[in-house]
């Protein structure tokens, strides 16, 4: 059975979010316990479940686990609550191929190697006098890994920059895109994929963007990627929200690659996780006594992934969460909608734009 998913960008909902869009410059709430008080942030919710008390139900064990991944593949169908309080699920079940863990995430250790022969067309990047930038000869392609919280870096090939600023460009939504637009788009999908798999692999689409020239010879795409780590997206506690990956491409290659997530495992553990029916069955509960938010789309996703906070200059804390997530808008795109601690059953985050 497989276990990535990948979107196809007929289906992908909406352009790329503002905050990584290139251009042609190139530039939380509920446990057993249910009476948890909330702090409103931005399109979220917060939840301290420190005091949470845990369910009380066997976690699974390692063995647990195998026979959890089992349900990947499988899809839920559920209409939680009713009338105007209601929870749609639709929803497909992603588990990773790897037991989940908690801990820390470290600074990536860079493999130039990897980033030259997959992004650099083989030039040799070498450190500039600081050591967070490496650049090929000329200048013209670099990698920098700004200083400051772990886990950012920046590809960038100014030749290829150039290349593909000869007119200007306009955005085309998925449903607005031909089917030769559409083929275009999935192409550099997986040109995507295979340029980042050696580096930090990723195979989830968050949302994408087409850019194609008025005189039409010049086209390329512009992708936004859920970050991953071992197979498990990676949401930001801070935003609650996806860690994402942008790429912008062309048919000559990798114009820009702006990372989130770009770690290696520090100090971890294995961990105990909840079974898939057990958060379901919170998720329920959450609902029918208005603990949990409802929302007019359908929840399309269920996964377990990794809840990231704590970003310093030198490690990111990290533990497993079951993110029920789905797509809010062109914008925004998937998005995560409710958030379980997978350790305790503890509501982490809720999206509350709606």
């Amino acid at each position: 059975m497989k276990k990535k998913l990948l979107i196809a960008p007929a289906v992908a909902l909406g352009i790329l979010a503002a905050c990584a869009q290139p251009d042609p410059q190139l530039q939380s709430e509920t446990s057993a316990d249910t009476s948890i008080s909330t702090e409103s942030s931005g399109n979220f919710e917060t939840v301290d479940s420190s005091d949470a008390s845990s369910v009380e139900t066997q976690a699974e064990t390692a063995g647990g686990f195998t026979q959890l991944q089992s349900v990947d593949g499988t899809t839920v169908t559920e209409i939680i609550g009713e009338g105007d309080y209601a929870l749609t699920l639709d929803a497909n079940v992603h588990i990773p191929d790897v037991s989940p863990q908690e801990g820390t995430f470290a600074a990536k250790s860079l493999d130039l190697s990897a980033i030259e022969d997959a992004l650099g067309n083989g030039e040799t990047l070498s450190p500039e006098s600081s050591g967070t930038r490496y650049t090929s000869q000329d200048g013209s392609i670099s990698f920098f890994v700004p200083p400051g919280p772990i886990g950012y870096a920046l590809f960038e090939n100014q030749n290829l920059s150039s290349y593909y600023s000869g007119a200007n460009p306009y955005t085309k939504l998925p449903d607005e895109m031909t089917e030769q637009e559409n083929a275009f788009v999935s192409e550099m999908t997986v040109t995507a994929q295979e340029s980042l798999e050696n580096i930090m692999p990723v195979s989830q689409l968050k949302n994408t963007g087409y850019q194609v020239f008025e005189d039409n010879d010049l086209s390329y795409a512009s992708l936004s990627f859920i970050s991953e780590f071992a197979g498990y997206p990676l949401i930001d506690a801070s935003q609650a929200a996806y860690m994402v990956t942008d790429v912008t491409l062309g048919t000559e290659g990798v114009i820009r690659v702006n990372f989130q997530g770009f770690y290696d495992m520090g100090e971890s553990v294995d961990t105990d996780i909840l079974s898939l029916e057990e958060v379901l069955e919170i998720v329920r509960t959450g609902v029918e006594e208005k603990n949990i938010n409802t929302y007019p789309i359908p929840v399309t996703d269920i996964s377990l992934a990794y809840m990231v906070e704590n970003v310093t200059e030198t490690s990111a804390d990290f533990y497993p969460v079951w993110c029920f997530s789905g797509d809010v808008d062109e914008v925004i795109g998937h998005h995560p909608l409710i958030c379980i601690d997978a350790r305790n059953g503890s509501i982490v985050t809720m999206f509350s734009q709606y």
